[in-house]
């Protein structure tokens, strides 16, 4: 993937980079190893005003947990918690909480330890019981699309992602840079994708020249381009 951004960057006159700059002014070409968690603890409901000692409040032990957690971040690895679901009646002892947290590290290796202390925070305190997962990977289809002008100059003509790579999600990707002036397109070369054959014929009114799958990403990474 890094090929292929690089090579879409060659010959423009500006790229955007959404990373934020290092302090010297720098621009961002890679990221960190990251790590998602997310965090359960699970108390004893009561009444919060006749009751409320028999409880134990699923909050209280996760702010907790939240402290501690943080309190392992380094300079090779940190540890952040941005999401809180609890409670749902004020004038009750809240029985679960839900929390996730990100890692970031400068190496796998350094990630590979802040993981493995996450995980040994699991267990029963007080009453409450802690359970750390590690999130989800949810796959996605990333699309990008790179025009050759009658100059053969490469312009990237829109890039978006969605939950699949079906005719629906191929269309209204098509669609943004026709919107935004795209015209006169003479050829479309993509993987051979039924998706993406259907809306280029539904959006451009273009021959598409189908090609076996994986074979555009190997141009790309081979120095070469299509479209």
């Amino acid at each position: 993937m890094r090929g292929l951004i690089y090579n879409s960057a060659c010959g423009q006159r500006a790229v955007l980079v959404p990373e934020p700059a290092s302090p010297d002014g720098g621009a961002a070409i890679g990221r960190y190893a990251i790590a998602r968690f997310d965090l359960l603890t699970q108390g004893r409901p009561s009444h919060a005003g006749w009751a409320l000692k028999e409880g134990r409040s699923a909050i209280a032990a996760m702010a907790r947990r939240i402290l501690q957690i943080e309190a392992m971040t380094t300079d090779d690895c940190t540890f952040s918690v941005g999401v809180i679901h609890a409670g749902q009646w004020v004038n009750c002892v809240p029985s679960t909480c839900r929390a996730e947290v990100l890692s970031v590290a400068k190496t796998q290796e350094d990630l590979d330890q802040g993981m493995a202390a996450m995980l040994t925070l699991q267990g029963e305190e007080n009453g409450n019981e802690f359970v750390v997962t590690r999130g989800r990977i949810v796959f996605v289809a990333v699309t990008l699309a790179v025009g050759v002008n009658m100059a053969g100059r490469r312009e990237v003509l829109g890039m978006a992602i969605g939950a699949s790579e079906a005719e629906p999600f191929r269309t209204d990707f098509l669609r943004d840079p026709v919107r935004g002036g795209l015209s006169g397109v003479k050829l479309v070369i993509s993987d051979a994708h039924k998706g993406i054959e259907a809306a280029t014929a539904r959006v451009l009114s273009t021959p598409l020249a189908a090609l076996p799958r994986g074979a555009v990403e190997k141009a790309w990474t081979s120095d070469s381009f299509w479209l």
